[in-house]
């Protein structure tokens, strides 16, 4: 049962606002993964910062 668990997908949504831009959904999915849940939030806290640095200015 502790496999499956792990198996669980892990996902994030935010609306983002940039000044002088517009809204920006993300939406950060991860599926079938073993991570734990640590990892999988270092991933999307990675992700997200990513995304953030792009897109604005």
């Amino acid at each position: 049962m502790k496999k499956a668990m792990q198996l669980l997908p892990t996902m994030a949504l935010t609306i983002m606002w940039p000044p002088a831009q517009a809204s920006i959904v993300m939406a950060i999915y991860l599926a079938e993964i073993e991570a734990s849940i640590d990892k999988r939030n270092d991933a999307i806290a990675t992700i997200a910062q990513t995304i953030v640095i792009v897109v604005t200015p």
